[in-house]
């Protein structure tokens, strides 16, 4: 959108040209508003019975709360604040949707929702990572590989923190507008956006492999080691919402449809609220290795 017409209210400029050539409509458009508030709404609830179920546990048994139990609190409160940052949103193609949507609340939200992403994913990844340290400590080259992954985590999930400030808000000092060209500008987050979606993948398989080989030297039952590993394979469920991530964020790139391929990634975004296994590797275990 290189120029807006002046004598036209914001309220009758579509986003982007429909590539139909049809007229936009702004009165009842197609919307996926209701997918994300259901998908994600009903994910954050069965992330809080899981965490509350953690926290449980940890009461009833001798085991203190834990750095590994602190990551899982903290990214269901990140991924809480997002939730409800990504359920305010409207979510039209981007033909149906008037400038004036993208006004400076739209536009913090944007800014917002990119500062915390980063962060969520590196407290629910690492709360794995953690869990595998403690229950599998005597391993000394498992314990060299979980500070070797915390650290590219580190690196790969908080470094869009300052650019998001870089690019999605106005400069200080300035007195520069919330307005359609910030909006414009954050899109140079797309990239490192997808450079972070594309580690995700990598991060999820990572964490699905790192203990096979000590689940392998477990003394336990044929039956309970085969269960035990299809516990670590329901991470897989996030590995899958990574891949479909990535794919709807090269959308938001390449196609003219950003709005809608982002409302799309919100949705495989919210699987990463839960952890289904967390809270049970220690009872399936047993730490019990050769």
């Amino acid at each position: 959108m290189a120029s807006l017409p002046s004598a036209v209210p914001l309220s009758e400029i579509p986003l982007a040209p429909n590539p139909s050539g049809a007229p936009p409509n702004f009165i009842n458009p197609p919307s996926l508003r209701g997918a994300v508030q259901g998908v994600g709404i009903t994910f954050a609830i069965v992330s809080l019975i899981l965490v509350l179920n953690r926290l449980t546990v940890i009461r009833r048994s001798s085991r203190p709360f834990g750095l590994d139990d602190a990551s899982v609190v903290l990214a269901w409160v990140i991924a809480a604040t997002y939730t409800g940052v990504a359920c305010s949103r409207v979510y039209r193609h981007a033909w149906d949707s008037p400038v004036s949507f993208f006004d400076a609340t739209y536009i913090k939200t944007i800014f917002f929702s990119y500062l915390i992403y980063g962060p969520m994913l590196f407290f629910a990844k690492a709360s794995i990572l953690i869990t595998y340290y403690r229950i599998f400590q005597p391993e000394i080259w498992l314990r060299i590989c979980t500070y070797i992954f915390l650290f590219i985590m580190l690196m790969s999930y908080w470094f869009t923190v300052p650019l998001s400030f870089y690019y999605c808000m106005p400069r200080p000092n300035t007195g520069d507008p919330w307005d359609i060209w910030i909006l414009l500008n954050c899109a140079n987050m797309n990239s490192p956006g997808l450079v972070q979606a594309g580690f995700n993948i990598a991060a999820d398989v990572a964490i699905f492999i790192l203990p096979l080989p000590v689940v392998f030297k477990l003394r336990m039952p044929l039956a309970k080691k085969c269960y035990t590993i299809a516990v670590f394979a329901t991470g897989n469920f996030a590995l899958a919402a990574s891949i479909l991530t990535l794919y709807y964020r090269i959308q938001v790139v390449r196609g003219n449809d950003g709005v809608w391929a982002g409302a799309q990634t919100y949705i495989c975004t919210f699987v990463f609220l839960v952890s289904p296994f967390k809270g049970k590797l220690q009872s399936l275990t047993g730490r019990q290795t050769n």
